[in-house]
């Protein structure tokens, strides 16, 4: 179980001048002119620093950190001041520290599109499910394989379907093969796991007849720490409308 102690800065107050009746004079300062509030949060020393403290000189933060480490009876210390963190701890007998910035996030810096979309990938491939509503609804299957043109903004690619429908007695297969490209906004939304894209395409009908299909996408791309699932909405001059929901993969 977590244990949460809250140190009352008065106690604090009134250990700090005896632990420093050795010191110089200009040592004997309170832990007051220097922090705000004190805990304990799992064995380390929580501290909130006011300015007295970012401006204090690097020997006297080590003093008074010691000490607060001291009359704490803790190891570590995190010091929050005026947007930076300080880690301080003992290791080696030594009190050692760290800093970082707080006033930023580092997740704010995460960038999906410079991690998972604008790599040096040159291949994709997409496997999924779809369902059409043309004379019939149908269900079936659907796969891409293609290669990216442009970065991840624009690629080309070959695409499969093939899907069932039962038309009271009758079974009927849907069958066609395609060339399309889609074009990716992820410029517009690179700090967003989700993406828009359309897309192009000219498309042939094996089965129940053959012909030619133009073809038209809309569409998202839910990217993932791996690959993306993508959701589309397609238009056919044959095939009609469809949806369809795929997982791809880049390599």
């Amino acid at each position: 179980m977590k244990s949460h102690i809250i140190i009352p800065i008065v106690l604090l107050l009134g250990v700090l001048p005896v632990l420093a009746v050795e010191s110089d004079a200009d040592d004997n300062e309170n832990a007051a002119a220097f922090f705000s509030q004190a805990s304990v949060l799992d064995s380390t020393l929580i501290l909130v620093g006011k300015p007295e403290f970012t401006a204090a000189a690097q020997s006297r933060k080590e003093m008074l950190v010691s000490r607060m480490l001291d009359v704490s009876e803790t190891k570590r210390a995190v010091v929050d001041a005026e947007g930076r963190s300080y880690l301080w701890f003992i290791y080696d007998n030594k009190l050692c520290f760290r800093e970082w910035n707080t006033e930023s996030s580092l997740i704010d810096n995460y960038n999906y599109i410079s991690v998972d979309r604008l790599g040096d990938d040159k291949w994709f491939f997409t496997v999924g499910g779809e369902m059409s509503f043309s004379s019939t609804t149908s269900i079936g299957i659907n796969g891409r394989v293609g290669t990216y043109l442009w970065k991840r903004f624009l690629d080309a690619g070959l695409g499969f379907n093939a899907g069932y429908s039962n038309g009271g007695d009758t079974d009927n297969w849907d069958v066609s093969a395609n060339i399309n490209s889609r074009l990716y906004f992820t410029r517009f939304f690179s700090r967003c796991p989700v993406s828009p894209f359309v897309g192009v395409g000219l498309g042939f009908v094996f089965c129940p007849s053959i012909e030619f299909d133009p073809l038209a996408t809309v569409g998202l791309n839910w990217y993932l720490s791996k690959g993306a699932i993508d959701f589309a909405l397609q238009y056919g001059k044959a095939s009609e409308f469809g949806v369809t929901a795929g997982y791809t993969i880049s390599f």
